[in-house]
């Protein structure tokens, strides 16, 4: 009866229940659960980047369709979750969390309950609800990692991710050809002409943009990552990953992206090493590593050029424009917006100036994050929206002195990918449009939870230890 109803799943699902299955019986031959939980943890951290997900509640809306989405990580991390009850039935496992980072993302969402008063499609709304509660989950989850190994290997599987991603993204703007990934969300390649035609590479984050944003998010961290690790090993790896992942934001053709990446990483440099910056040793690192990356520029600097002075064919030149449509609806909507997840169904609807008619197709968004944020849910959810990384970077302030160099290390690079992100969000849609960087983004949000959690009461000097054993 099974197989009956297998044999007609889509080829997809077909594969993803074969690994499943092969997977779970090399799980079931490892008796460690401690084992099984790193391995599934380090499978989470990777699938953040493999566009592999199940719809439920799939329902026709406007011009459109709508549905629960359970991607790849999300099912990991539940796995994750029973994993803990199980290991710890019949006690209840202690939960531990830091309210600054969790209430922000609840407001956003009463604001989106709010929002319910205006919604055109309120099964929209609920469908967000639940996609914010599972990100809540993931952010709760991360923040409960008990041991610093286990932040350790998230971050260096998001790393594999990082050269995983830049690999088919050279390939894939190299060749001008799709890989046959097609299952693991990889998309048709994106054409730009700008004086001759350029592929935007896709990965299996799913559009340019989005691969852009992946890039640009994590980037950041491999750097810091980078700069505070220790042994020539480590060294290596982190910095292979970040030329690949340079060279891979650059396959992207993401004008923002390469903005935001080129504000950040110095940042990111001179927050590190500030109190060092005159120092034979730093100005060696320095010119080290402005060869690395200003090696992949050399080639890429007629692209780039091309890129920002060659005519867009209105890309630029619309944003402003459905930007002010955007704005019209705050003025309709100010204390509940149109409705949470409802902008793209009504906005043309509602858009009083008409420039979302100059745009092809019926949907259309503005191309701001904060815009998009605001014509949804109104000021409050605005405002609570902000908050988000308003007390995040607050939280970071309180704790980066307290902590090892390394950590601190992660936390100035997770801030700088997440700034690079808010960055970008200034000219995109940004996370709202992707999932996966959505899970990205709470992942990293949590691991700033994590990171003060586990510094809480603990010499520095039992810290720089523990750092030492892992780099080991």
């Amino acid at each position: 009866m099974l197989s009956v109803v297998v044999i007609d799943l889509p080829e997809k699902y077909l594969i993803a229940l074969f690994v499943t299955i092969l997977f779970a019986s090399i799980l079931l031959s490892i008796r460690s659960s401690k084992y099984i939980f790193n391995i599934l943890l380090a499978l989470f951290a990777f699938s953040i980047s493999i566009n592999l997900d199940i719809n439920f509640f799939v329902q026709k809306i406007g011009a459109g369709t709508c549905a629960i989405t359970f991607s790849l990580p999300l099912v990991l991390v539940l796995i994750l979750i029973l994993s803990i009850f199980i290991d710890t039935f019949p006690r209840f496992p202690k939960i531990r969390y830091c309210p600054s980072l969790l209430v922000p993302t609840g407001l956003y969402m009463v604001a989106g309950i709010g929002s319910l008063l205006n919604a055109t499609y309120p099964s929209l709304v609920f469908f967000e609800l639940f996609r914010l509660s599972m990100l809540l989950l993931i952010c709760l989850f991360v923040m409960n990692l008990k041991n610093y190994s286990h932040l350790i290997i998230i971050i260096r599987f998001l790393c594999l991710a990082v050269l995983l991603q830049g690999t088919l993204a050279i390939i894939q703007y190299k060749t001008g050809k799709q890989l046959g990934l097609g299952i693991f969300g990889e998309e048709e390649l994106v054409a730009q002409f700008i004086g001759f035609k350029a592929n935007r590479a896709t990965g299996t984050i799913g559009h340019p943009n989005g691969l852009a944003y992946f890039f640009e998010i994590l980037l950041p961290l491999v750097f810091a990552m980078f700069l505070t690790t220790r042994g020539k090993w480590n060294k290596l790896f982190y910095v292979s990953v970040l030329i690949v992942g340079f060279m891979g934001i650059l396959t992207t053709l993401s004008r923002g992206g390469w903005v935001a990446i080129g504000i950040v990483l110095p940042l990111v440099f001179i927050t590190l090493y500030h109190r060092q910056i005159f120092k034979l040793k730093t100005a060696l690192a320095s010119f080290c590593i402005g060869i690395l990356l200003i090696a992949p520029l050399y080639f890429s600097y007629p692209i780039i050029v091309k890129r920002f002075t060659h005519t867009d064919y209105g890309s630029s030149s619309l944003r402003m424009p459905l930007n002010k449509a955007a704005f019209s609806l705050v003025e309709q909507f100010p204390f509940f917006g149109v409705g949470l997840n409802n902008l793209s169904e009504v906005f043309r609807h509602y858009d009083l100036t008409g420039y979302t008619y100059f745009m092809h197709g019926n949907k259309s968004v503005p191309h701001n994050l904060y815009l998009f944020v605001w014509s949804e849910v109104g000021t409050f959810g605005f405002v609570s929206f902000l908050l988000i990384f308003i007390m995040m970077f607050f939280l970071v302030l309180r704790v980066v002195h307290q902590v090892s160099f390394q950590q601190k290390g992660i936390l100035i690079g997770i801030c700088g990918g997440i700034s690079a992100h808010l960055i970008h969000g200034m000219f995109d849609p940004g996370f709202k449009l992707s999932l996966l960087i959505s899970i990205l983004l709470y992942t990293l949000i949590g691991f700033i939870g994590a990171v003060f959690i586990l510094n809480r009461g603990i010499p520095k000097d039992y810290l720089h230890h523990i750092e030492h054993m892992n780099n080991v």
